[in-house]
C-alpha cells in the first residue's frame, strides 16, 4: 500500500472531499517535516 492510499483510507469516510484532501495534505506535511528534522539531524 502506497502513502497515498494509506492516508485516504485512514480518513473518515463520511468527511466531504475538501476535508479529506485538508487532512491529507496537513498529514503529509507533517511526515515532510518529521523527514526534514530527521535529515537534518543526521547530517550534523
Amino acid at each position: 500500500m502506497n502513502l497515498i492510499e494509506l492516508f485516504l483510507t485512514s480518513l473518515p469516510a463520511t468527511a466531504t472531499p475538501s476535508e479529506r484532501i485538508q487532512r491529507s495534505l496537513d498529514r503529509t506535511w507533517g511526515v515532510i517535516q518529521k523527514a526534514v528534522l530527521l535529515g537534518n539531524s543526521l547530517n550534523r
